[in-house]
């Protein structure tokens, strides 16, 4: 007679089963964020390395960029204040809206660009994480992309506002926070626009782009 079988390795097969089983949606967005930052991290050690000419250049540039604006703001502040200190806040109500329909559009426009343009989409798209956390990772990529330009063109002009104004330390300290914050707004409405419009588009297609264009003419009017 043979020998009975023996009784198979539960916990081998649990331990294989916990293994293969798909990570929590924090789990990922902490694998996503921890990529960014060694994407960063080489980005700015091969850069130091390597291009460390064209990095002082555009820190320089820059610096220079956000002066010139800054007096161009104290000045201009100091003359509306004199004359008619309520055109400031029109000033400001025109100011933003034009930056966050800007926002709008380049992050729209990078959102596409890295979701349904890009290599990397394609092999993230392989992996067996959840679509949504792709979507986060390059949302994140996109809105800093776009941040970047909003807190260099806002930036001095609050802070002129705050000089001219002799305004106290925790309007400088909270300037920055609020305009990061602010930039949600726009970047989330341009991801929302560009992916209605990806799934929308092969299915209307005349028809949503006569309603795209209308409604570029509507938001120009």
């Amino acid at each position: 007679m043979t020998p009975p079988a023996a009784p198979p390795d539960f916990p081998a097969a649990d331990q294989a089963m916990s293994c293969c089983r798909p990570l929590s949606a924090d789990a990922e967005a902490g694998l996503f964020f921890r990529l960014r930052a060694r994407l960063a991290w080489a980005l700015c050690r091969t850069m130091l390395s390597t291009a460390r000419l064209r990095l002082s250049l555009v820190v320089l540039l820059s610096a220079m960029f956000w002066g010139s604006l800054y007096g161009i703001f104290v000045e201009a502040f100091t003359f509306l204040d004199a004359l008619h200190a309520e055109v400031i806040s029109l000033l400001f109500n025109a100011f933003f809206s034009s930056l966050m329909v800007m926002l709008v559009f380049s992050t729209g426009i990078l959102v596409y660009t890295g979701m349904y343009c890009s290599t990397e989409a394609r092999l993230l798209l392989t992996l067996p994480v959840r679509a949504e956390t792709i979507h986060a990772h390059k949302f994140r990529e996109a809105m800093w992309f776009s941040s970047c330009g909003f807190v260099l063109l806002g930036s001095p002009m609050l802070a002129a506002y705050g000089v001219v104004r002799h305004a106290s330390w925790p309007y400088f300290v909270l300037v920055l926070p609020f305009m990061l914050s602010f930039v949600f707004i726009p970047a989330s409405v341009g991801s929302i626009i560009c992916t209605t419009l990806v799934a929308w588009m092969p299915r209307l297609r005349l028809h949503a782009l006569t309603i795209g264009v209308t409604i570029a003419c509507i938001a120009a009017i």
